[in-house]
């Protein structure tokens, strides 16, 4: 559809009549929320997306990259999309603030409108909710995000159910954006065909970050797997992810039973279960004396987790580049993983369905065969495209 100028004119007319009258009913509560909100409007770097609870990769990065981007000397707010009272925020970032997933929307665009600096970083998972998210603010002819981050290996299946519209309102927000950051070369050529004009504009920078210290824990997971692990395990492998059939569990059932018994496995699920299958594989998991299930770790239970382990299993059926993979390589474990997709160069692959192949990698890691170099810490490259980007608009000295 084609707006005469008329059109245009009266929209926007509405659009800043419906603003004024938001600024109006959110004054009390600016108020009531003090300098928590008033500080998220003039920030160096505002990103968007999610913090723990609940866990995940995605939700991991955002907290490590607003502590490494605090560390760097930037001002940071973030916009949680996911709101929940247990999050503890990262030290000396400002948060939005929000109390529900209705809230949360009105809160992005009251906050986009005025917010008054700095540059926005968003997270996306899904591209449909990221795309009318931000369409409203196409329609006032501000920039909606400087930087987007794809992290979903599912990028492009899902713009393959986009609608037109959504497709022309996905270009429209890439074109205006200042830079485009996928987590995989495959996923950046994919982008990089949408936006033919400006393919430089896009990056490949891995989203696995450090930890910035060690945890000290104990807590009743940990006791829990103190006590499953005692002190004569020949091996400890880890497999962590979504209790849905994307992760693979049937396979890491086949390799239970395919090492020895000798081996101990714990099987991390978190944030989503489809049942009944999570229920029939859990059920399965458990038949096994030498195997330990566990659910929704935090974030420091599962790097406590990773530290006492030997081997990482990871048979997905697609991915996007997995932080917990990278975090495993780190820590210094090795890793086996379906070949679905690149993996870092450390990594031993097989090929889903190939049970021979499976097992050969996974006894290979329990034996301690080298597996390669050690893992690529790409993703700290993020600041410095922050640097470069707010340079670009003279927001810092070059």
């Amino acid at each position: 559809m084609v707006w005469s100028g008329t059109e245009e004119r009266d929209a926007r007319r509405v659009l800043s009549r419906a603003v004024r009258i938001a600024r109006t009913l959110d004054n009390a509560l600016l108020e009531s929320r003090g300098s928590i909100y008033s500080n998220s409007m003039n920030c160096d770097i505002n990103i968007v997306g999610t913090i723990p609870p609940p866990i995940g990769g995605v939700s991991c990065h955002v907290f490590r990259l607003c502590e490494v981007a605090g560390i760097s000397g930037f001002s940071v707010c973030l916009f949680d999309l996911r709101p929940n009272p247990e999050k503890h925020f990262p030290e000396n970032v400002h948060r939005c603030p929000g109390s529900s997933s209705l809230a949360v929307v009105g809160r992005y665009i009251l906050w986009q409108v005025f917010r008054q600096s700095g540059l926005v970083h968003a997270h996306v998972s899904r591209v449909r909710p990221f795309i009318w998210l931000n369409a409203i603010l196409l329609i006032t002819g501000r920039r909606a995000v400087d930087l987007v981050t794809f992290h979903s290996g599912a990028l492009e299946d899902d713009y393959l159910r986009l609608t037109l519209i959504e497709r022309v309102l996905f270009a429209a927000l890439l074109r205006r954006a200042r830079g485009v950051v996928c987590v995989s070369e495959r996923l950046s050529r994919f982008v990089r065909a949408l936006i033919r004009e400006t393919p430089d504009k896009v990056e490949t920078i891995p989203a696995y970050l450090p930890q910035s210290n060690a945890p000290k824990l104990q807590t009743k997971a940990t006791l829990s797997i103190e006590g499953f692990l005692g002190a004569n395990s020949k091996a400890v492998l880890i497999a962590s992810g979504y209790g849905t059939p994307l992760y693979g569990w049937e396979f890491v059932l086949r390799a239970v039973s395919g090492l020895s018994k000798d081996c101990k496995w714990i099987l991390c699920f978190y944030n989503q279960y489809a049942r009944p299958y999570y229920t029939r594989i859990r059920k399965m998991a458990e038949e096994h004396p030498n195997v330990l299930v566990l659910e929704d770790l935090s974030l420091e239970e599962f790097s406590w987790v990773l530290e006492r382990a030997s081997v990482y299993f990871r048979p997905t059926a697609t991915d996007g580049d997995s932080v917990a993979l990278r975090e495993a390589l780190s820590k210094g474990l090795k890793c086996v993983a379906s070949d679905a997709v690149p993996r870092p160069a450390s990594v031993g692959l097989f090929r889903l369905e190939d049970n021979e192949q499976m097992l050969s990698k996974l006894r290979q890691a329990v034996e301690g065969v080298p597996s390669g170099p050690a893992v690529e810490l790409g993703g700290l490259t993020v600041i410095d495209l922050y640097r470069r980007i707010l340079t670009l608009e003279g927001a810092i000295e070059a």
